[in-house]
């Protein structure tokens, strides 16, 4: 009677112990993403026309994935080309991309994870914005 008194206990500790790591990994999971805050910039060469929206959302998102390196862009308006470019605190180009949020609504970037401050860089016909971030 002993070993099954013992044996449900063994069973329901590790059932506790195991519920309490995984919330511990989930928890890691969500501060490896580090949101960026983009602004749009003054000096756009073309008018954009706007229209109302229910909600306001910023027209580029980027989150840093701090465990892959990777900046991942989302375009929740079609600004057309553009040209994204990340720079160090010395001005000097670490990683830089083209795409067309005509064809995609997404983009992935990878930069080094190498700890300094850093400069995000969006330019396109209808839209320039730029994003600071620190590793």
């Amino acid at each position: 009677m002993k070993k099954l008194l013992l044996f449900a206990i063994l069973i329901l500790s590790s059932a506790f112990i195991c519920e309490n790591i995984q919330a511990a990994v989930d928890g890691d999971e969500e501060e490896k993403k580090k949101p960026i805050l983009i602004t749009r910039g003054e000096t756009v060469t073309h008018p954009i026309t706007t229209r109302p929206r229910q909600i306001i959302q910023p027209e580029v998102e980027a989150v840093l994935y701090c465990n892959s390196g990777d900046i991942v862009f989302t375009f929740n308006e079609n600004i057309g080309e553009v040209t994204i470019s990340v720079s160090d605190a010395n001005g000097n180009v670490v990683a830089s991309t083209i795409c067309n949020s005509n064809q995609s609504s997404t983009a992935t970037i990878a930069v080094p994870m190498v700890s300094g401050e850093y400069t995000i860089d969006i330019v396109g016909a209808q839209y320039v914005g730029e994003g600071t971030f620190e590793l």
